[in-house]
Formats: structure tokens, sequence, C-alpha cells
């Protein structure tokens, strides 16, 4: 007898929770580049400050707009196999390798600082599809 689908797989809370920490990291990281790697002429504090806010801004942002299709608890499990699981985890590790790379070479946050700020919107969004899973796997959720 098989496995019902609820036994099988990664839950989507530990796979979002993965990609939060990630993405968080990742912000974490390029900020410290841009404060102790980079001139303070090209690495402003208050672009640092606002790239340190950012995911939070980001998550309320997502969680006030509208979703243009109905979100569904349907998918409670990623299969390891799963492209989406893959997605999720691997965007925010590569736009932080992306972010620092670019950076570290060009010696300038300035330059960069509209890919410093996506990977914090990745890790705000990744945070409220935390949350969110958070919110649908509760008790007495009817999804």
């Amino acid at each position: 007898m098989l496995p019902d689908n609820e036994s099988r797989g990664i839950p989507v809370t530990a796979v979002q929770l993965a990609a939060t920490l990630l993405g968080f990291a990742g912000t974490a990281l390029v900020i410290v580049q841009a404060a102790v790697w980079v001139k303070q002429s090209h690495a402003s504090v208050a672009a640092l400050a606002l790239t340190a806010c950012t995911p939070l801004i980001a998550a309320l942002v997502f969680a006030a707009v509208p979703s243009r299709t109905p979100e569904s608890g349907s998918v409670r499990h990623y299969s390891p196999r799963a492209f989406m699981l893959w997605i999720t985890l691997s965007l925010p590790v590569a736009l932080t390798a992306l972010a620092l790379v670019l950076i570290g070479i060009s010696g300038s946050f300035a330059d960069y600082f509209g890919l410093a700020l996506l990977v914090a919107v990745n890790a705000g969004r990744n945070l409220r599809d935390w949350l969110h899973a958070l919110w649908l796997d509760k008790p007495g959720h009817s999804g």
C-alpha cells in the first residue's frame, strides 16, 4: 500500500523557510560586502539601510496586493525532484552569488543597487510565502 501524499515529499513550509533564510543570508552578505569591501563613496548608508529594510517591506506589499489567481492549499509537499523546489531554493543563491560577484568586481554598490534590492525583494516574497504556508497548515484552517 502506497503512503498518502501527506507523508511523502518535503513540506512546503520547510521549503519556504529554507528559501527565506537563504534570502535573508544573501541580503546580509550583500550588505556586509558593500559595507566592508566597497569604498564608502560607492555605497551610501541610506542605500544599505533601504536594502536591509526591503525584505520586510516586500513581504508586506506581497501580502497586501491580491493575487491574480486564487491561492489554494492543494500543494502541501514537494517531491525532491520537483522543478519548483529547485527554483525556489536556487534563486536566492543564484541572485546572491551574482550580486556578490558583480559588486566585488566593480567595487561599486551603487552600480548594482537594483540587483541588491532584487535579492532583498526575493527574500521578502519568500517570507510572505512561508507565512502563508504556515497559515494554511494551521489546525482548523479549511484552506
